[in-house]
């Protein structure tokens, strides 16, 4: 695995005077590290460090970037894992020049195994077509039963875009899993960036793509997020009505 810039930050519940509701997060701590050392091994270790229940983790990974938020149900003490994080640093990140334009993206929701994935991959290489992930987000609730899931955004490079017909599409699609959903987008997400940018003080750097939904009446739903911000935004085909709302990462974890 190639050294990816690691944002983890912890939070923990308000809870109601009867611990049975909260409303919002506190945040607790922030660490940051560089590393090579794969992101399944680093969830595994977080919940070993968190005692295996009363938790709720979600990882972000990127290109050469990933973002970790721990919520702690318990106010478990993070101290060990603390420790645990320091040793996964590398000195260097090497940043890999990004310049292929991608217009057509594949969304999946809900993918349970690395199995699934690599087949995916391979359904899509034999049609000659090839891609790259743009999000892996993994999450993983842990308090009395567990859950996990992965979704994700691959896009297709834009030499061969072409290749990725209805008809490929939905062949790929009957292959893969009649249970999941396969999703394809044609959207400028780097437009909507640059218009994100734009109308707030996010940098356009930190801006990557979370989420693209197709919308009724031609609109696309597209959620870009940061480090600490998720920004909703709404565009019509022709990039005429865009429109934006901001929103705290500390909400989209309630």
């Amino acid at each position: 695995m190639t050294a990816k810039q690691i944002y983890i930050d912890f939070y923990k519940p308000i809870w109601d005077e009867v611990q049975m509701h909260y409303n919002e997060v506190q945040h607790m701590k922030d660490l940051e590290v560089i590393t090579d050392i794969d992101l399944d091994t680093i969830l595994e270790s977080l919940k070993k460090y968190l005692g295996g229940d009363g938790f709720y983790i979600t990882i972000e990974e990127f290109d050469s970037i990933c973002f970790i938020n721990v919520v702690t149900y318990f106010h478990q003490d993070i101290k060990e894992l603390e420790e645990y994080v320091t040793t996964l640093s590398k000195d260097t990140l090497i940043t890999k020049e990004n310049e292929i334009e991608h217009a057509i993206y594949l969304s999946v929701d809900s993918i349970s195994d690395q199995e699934d994935i690599d087949r995916l991959v391979t359904l899509l290489k034999e049609e000659g077509i090839e891609i790259e992930f743009e999000l892996r987000r993994k999450s993983a609730f842990e308090r009395g039963a567990g859950d996990f899931h992965e979704d994700l955004i691959l896009s297709v490079l834009s030499a061969i875009t072409g290749k990725l017909t209805e008809a490929v599409f939905d062949k790929v699609q009957n292959k893969f899993s009649a249970r999941r959903n396969l999703r394809l987008h044609t959207i400028d997400i780097e437009r909507l960036k640059e218009y994100v940018t734009h109308k707030t003080s996010i940098n356009v750097n930190d801006l990557k793509v979370r989420s693209i939904k197709t919308l009724e009446a031609g609109l696309t739903e597209v959620i870009l997020t940061s480090r600490y911000k998720d920004v909703v935004v709404t565009a019509d085909q022709s990039y005429k009505h865009i429109d934006f709302n901001v929103v705290q990462k500390t909400q989209t974890l309630i």
